[in-house]
């Protein structure tokens, strides 16, 4: 519970309809953390946001319309607004052509971040700069697990350049709230931090998937592929959540310095703890299509009971 109890011990907290949360309340709110926190099977997550406007059609002008909206809808990754386009190679190839690139060729993102990463990973380099180019793309097209493999090299990638296409699939959260609040943009107090929770551990993990990028996948190497030790920009503490935050595991969010509004379906909570660390809360979401006819998402995503994520293209 520590940690986020500890950064909202000194905010004012408000239902959706900005009226301060009130003493019971609160105290569920906090019971509900402390519940999560002592499985220790959660990591908490935080995303600083300002382009709201662009994702829901509303902004913290009109908090109720705005708590509507994330709390029904969740964040999507920027593939979900973006042009639908198919992709003019096959993914594999799409994955080692673009690392190399990255690892030759350095752009305004990254150029200073590149030649430590190349320092900090000689073997991941070596394998990239080298003649592997048919092996790796063969050896994944064949595995069952091919979809694990490239959500591993994606998310990577999204760390160079997120607007690349396929890397634009992942949202970037961070274990860090003091990062999350540097990543609001020119005007942060018309921005927000988003509080969420995630599976710590991804076999437990049935209902988001994330890549934390500066832990060494090791599942990844026993199959014989390239990992990096060190990632591009370590401080940042970065998760990547694949096409977005579910509302389901979003505990509210954070306006301003010292404001925050809780996500009110956590007061409704009647779930066991296993179902909510897996699944996260449960949602009303029978109104779903009103929600994201109203915002600025062309598509929305569900995830099967197996855990395979599914791309669904919004009716006009």
């Amino acid at each position: 519970m520590g940690k986020v109890r500890e950064i909202l011990k000194d905010f004012d907290i408000y239902y959706p309809n900005e009226n301060l949360l009130s003493e019971k309340d609160k105290e569920t709110f906090f019971r509900f953390i402390q519940k999560l926190s002592a499985t220790n099977k959660v990591i908490y997550t935080f995303r600083g946001e300002s382009n709201l406007d662009r994702h829901y059609c509303a902004d913290i002008s009109n908090i109720r319309l705005l708590s509507d909206h994330i709390f029904m809808l969740g964040e999507k990754s920027k593939a979900f607004y973006s042009d639908y386009a198919e992709d003019e190679q096959p993914i594999e190839e799409f994955i080692y052509d673009t690392i190399e690139k990255s690892l030759v060729y350095s752009d305004k993102y990254t150029d200073n971040r590149i030649p430590i990463f190349k320092q900090n990973n000689p073997d991941f380099v070596k394998y990239f700069l080298g003649d592997n180019r048919e092996a790796f793309c063969k050896f994944i097209r064949k595995r069952k697990d091919r979809d694990y493999i490239i959500d591993y090299y994606i998310a990577f990638i999204h760390t160079i350049d997120s607007s690349i296409k396929n890397a634009d699939s992942f949202v970037s959260t961070t274990t860090c709230h003091k990062t999350a609040l540097g990543f609001r943009g020119e005007n942060p107090e018309e921005a927000v931090v988003i509080f969420c929770w995630l599976p710590k551990e991804k076999k437990y993990s049935g209902m988001i998937k994330c890549e934390s990028i500066n832990v060494k996948d090791n599942r990844i190497a026993k199959l014989g592929l390239p990992t990096y030790d060190k990632s591009l920009s370590e401080e940042h503490k970065e998760m990547c959540m694949k096409y977005g935050i579910l509302p389901h595991f979003i505990l509210g969010y954070q306006v301003g310095n010292d404001r925050f509004i809780i996500n009110p379906n956590v007061l409704k909570n009647n779930s066991d703890i296993d179902t909510l660390v897996k699944f996260g809360l449960d949602i009303d979401q029978s109104n779903f299509k009103d929600y994201i006819s109203q915002s600025n998402y062309r598509r929305s995503f569900v995830v099967t009971s197996n855990g395979i994520y599914k791309i669904k293209f919004n009716e006009n």
